[in-house]
């Protein structure tokens, strides 16, 4: 059953924890919304369409399977046959429901993890506290619990310390329903002047500063981790398909576990080495600027004014 799907964040117990606050509908209903846009979908691209206007998103598991997870990330669920109303019990249901996710391009999906990452509930109810009433009061709150706002295609994103980029907008409707009566998003955040916002690249380098990293290595690192995340999820759904197709006698299990861990191995000691190999370009580079700046001294070239000068 799908509601065996509904998840709590590891953080809070499921006593502290309200979803329905969150999400503003409890998982029942989320789910009979995913339900009927799935049905409603001619592709399964569709209806990835559809849910992703709304802020939910589709993330690739383990398995080659297919996760949804709700806009404010209290909810979750795999994609199945159930999603799209096909009975189990119906032997092409299998097929129908591969035709429908047939036109998802898997490889293209975030990882669950950044998913997990992107649509973040501990987020969300961290908004919820440090909602204001006054758009820019809101935003100087926001900034000062060390997040950075940037201007993403027109819109306000949030990027947080460790580069992840969330969008206002979804974190924004947390407190909707609390003593603020914010209704109108766009009303609400007006007086704050998008264009001024740095450029979500950008505000990732102010990140990155603040911690002290070169902002082109936190960039290549980045995307290094996301690469990364995907070769582990590819060798996870080959071990998947093979014991599927030949079953899991022990020795295999025991080999898949040690070719997870040589990987493992092998993409931290990739990482080491993007980490040396910048520096060590950089160090280059900056010899070379040393020596050009000597030279160039020699010459009696003024490099702050661009001319020569008499010694």
């Amino acid at each position: 059953m799908p509601w065996e799907n509904h998840r709590y964040p590891v953080e809070q117990s499921p006593q502290d924890f309200e979803p329905d606050r969150f999400e503003g509908r409890s998982f029942a209903e989320w789910w009979e919304e995913m339900n009927h846009a799935a049905k409603t979908a001619a592709t399964g691209q569709a209806f990835k369409e559809a849910v992703e206007r709304d802020d939910h998103l589709l993330a690739r598991a383990e398995g080659n399977s297919i996760m949804l997870i709700s806009a404010a990330g209290a909810f979750r669920a795999y994609l199945s046959e159930s999603l799209i109303g096909v009975d189990w019990r119906d032997p092409e249901s299998e097929q129908k429901f591969e035709n429908f996710v047939s036109s998802i391009d898997r490889a293209k999906l975030p990882t669950e993890h950044e998913a997990e990452q992107m649509n973040d509930t501990a987020r969300v109810g961290q908004f919820w506290q440090l909602a204001d009433i006054i758009a820019e009061a809101y935003l100087h709150a926001i900034e000062a619990a060390g997040y950075v706002l940037a201007n993403r295609n027109g819109q306000i994103a949030v990027v947080t310390p460790e580069g992840v980029v969330d969008d206002l907008q979804r974190l924004t409707p947390a407190f909707t329903n609390t003593e603020y009566d914010i209704f109108d998003y766009g009303e609400f955040i007006a007086p704050i002047d998008v264009e001024k916002l740095p450029t979500v690249q950008g505000a990732q380098a102010i990140q990155d500063q603040r911690k002290g990293l070169d902002p082109e290595l936190g960039a290549l690192l980045r995307n290094l981790d996301a690469r990364q995340a995907r070769e582990a999820l590819d060798l996870t759904d080959k071990q998947e398909l093979l014991t599927r197709d030949i079953g899991p006698p022990h020795p295999l299990d025991r080999y898949h576990l040690q070719e997870r861990e040589q990987q493992k191995e092998k993409l931290a000691d990739e990482r080491e080495r993007y980490i040396s190999e910048y520096q060590e370009s950089r160090r280059l580079l900056d010899e070379i600027r040393d020596r050009e700046k000597q030279e160039a001294l020699e010459r009696g070239e003024d490099l702050e004014h661009g001319r020569g000068f008499s010694r």
